[in-house]
């Protein structure tokens, strides 16, 4: 009789078997396919009327109040689910009723049932365990099925996320060595904690320029070489790629290559078909603000993430050279908040078949206690619409 300690989210499972569901005593037709065949008694051929299961998942952020949960299953005879310890729905098992080993469920055959409204009450952030206790009608019941569908709705909203700026803020480092760099410096892991850094624009610039220049720099190197091709690297963070689009706007004088963690995602001013090294021409192009471009957001990830350009100048003799960058992303977050939340209220209470039943809508803590004064104590599984046993006697209940 595992019934009080299987339920924990802390029991250690790991001795136990595992399948993957329907697992299932059974030689008629089922509603999905058996996949773990088990038997009706245990190694010692003892009849077993109650068996355990537990499956871990992972929810990866806070849960709000606009979360639901959806449970859909197909047990033969009855089961109780537990959502980290917590009873949160019963079929085929009254309400009231203390289950053990020896508790017996209605008859009922394997066909899905739901899905059906759970609290969200007992959802943490990170690793959450489903646990269920199928219970046999009778003992000598010919067949034993098993299978759950738990679905979480959770709200998401848009979040707009500034990744690069034009301004005071976004650090570029930059090298104007003059070298070839070739592939690794566009590379998250590449080290550029030698090059300088400043913030954009980034330019050699004695004209009108379409943000202030906050970082001057000469096109030529400290060896007095003119150089043609110049390398910019900026990190930014994100917490989230889910459904991420990205748009890009920059300002550069005269052509550049945009690269996300490697890949390369944009040029402009360039040919498509160019194999770009540090000699490579751009097309003549003054500084004035292009874009915003739509670029692929494939190579995004969470965390650390490298913007690096390479912005090549037209000719030997290019009189300037500009370079500014701005990076939006807008990515699917979960919503802690949600849409409005309806408060609950009871919209029935009545007498059906010898019990008191309760149908509401909303969200809420139902709780109920012998007396106005209480003690009043939380109910669960609160799921509309419930039937409370009149054995239980004159009881209170309310919403919080």
């Amino acid at each position: 009789d595992l019934s009080a300690v299987a339920r924990e989210k802390n029991y250690d499972d790991s001795a136990w078997p595992q399948g993957k569901a329907l697992i299932a005593d059974e030689t008629t037709t089922t509603v999905a396919p058996i996949r773990t065949p088990i038997t009706r008694f245990n190694d010692e051929g003892t009849y077993v009327k109650t068996f355990y299961f537990r499956s871990h998942f992972d929810l990866p952020s806070d849960p709000g109040p606009a979360i639901k949960l959806a449970l859909r299953h197909a047990v033969d005879d009855g089961a109780v689910f537990y959502l980290n310890g917590h009873e949160v729905h019963r079929f085929g098992i009254a309400q009231g009723v203390e289950v053990d080993a020896t508790t017996d469920a209605a008859g009922h055959e394997n066909v899905f049932e739901g899905p059906f409204d759970i609290p969200t009450t007992y959802l943490v952030k990170g690793d959450n365990v489903l646990m269920a206790e199928v219970h046999q009608s009778g003992g000598s019941s010919s067949d034993m099925v098993f299978g759950a569908e738990l679905e979480a709705t959770i709200p998401l909203k848009i979040v707009s996320k500034d990744l690069a700026k034009i301004d005071d803020a976004t650090e570029w480092r930059y090298d104007r060595s003059g070298r070839d760099l070739g592939t690794d410096w566009r590379q998250p892991a590449y080290n550029d904690s030698t090059w300088p850094k400043g913030k954009a624009l980034i330019a050699d610039e004695t004209t009108t320029t379409v943000a202030p220049i906050r970082t001057p720099i000469t096109r030529f190197n400290d060896e007095g070489t003119y150089v043609k091709t110049f390398y910019f690297r900026t990190h930014f963070a994100l917490t989230s790629t889910n459904g991420a689009k990205l748009k890009l706007r920059h300002a550069v004088d005269d052509g550049a290559v945009f690269y996300l963690n490697g890949v390369e995602v944009h040029r402009f001013g360039i040919g498509a078909d160019v194999v770009v090294d540090s000699t490579t021409d751009a097309a003549g192009h003054e500084n004035v603000f292009e874009g915003p471009f739509e670029i692929a957001a494939t190579a995004l990830q969470v965390g650390d993430n490298v913007l690096a350009v390479e912005v090549h100048q037209s000719g030997g003799s290019s009189s300037d050279m500009v370079f500014g960058a701005e990076l939006t992303a807008t990515t699917l977050e979960f919503d802690p908040i949600g849409a409005a939340v309806e408060p609950a209220a009871f919209t029935k209470v009545g007498l059906v078949g010898g019990g008191l039943t309760l149908e509401w809508t909303g969200s809420g803590k139902l709780e109920s206690a012998p007396g106005i004064g209480g003690p009043w104590t939380e109910v669960t599984p609160a799921v509309s619409p419930l039937t409370i046993p009149a054995s239980q006697g004159q009881q209170y209940y309310r919403f919080r």
